[in-house]
């Protein structure tokens, strides 16, 4: 079953057949566009990935300091709450 056009149906070949339905340049437009979609996409994951993991690491230290094992876990745990908001605050003010 052929669904070309009658007037895409000349013997030149497949090329010309595709360029009488629809012209080669806008399938590789097209095709740019996706590909520098998909790179913008990929770039600000890894741009988000990237803040994410430098949150992390710069958080983490605080977490590391506090001691649990000791029998006053209340006291160290508010000192973790007010580094934390020390940090917060630092961070915000940037």
């Amino acid at each position: 079953m052929n669904v070309l056009p009658v007037e895409a149906r000349r013997p030149e070949g497949c090329a010309a057949r595709l360029d009488a339905v629809a012209p080669a340049s806008r399938f590789v437009a097209a095709n740019v566009v996706y590909r520098l979609f998909v790179l913008g996409a990929m770039a600000a994951l890894l741009v988000w990935l990237l803040l994410l993991g430098a949150a992390f690491l710069m958080i983490l230290p605080i977490f590391l300091l506090v001691d649990y094992a000791r029998p006053g876990r209340r006291v160290h745990v508010i000192r973790m709450h007010r580094a934390l908001r020390q940090t917060w605050s630092a961070l915000r003010l940037r």
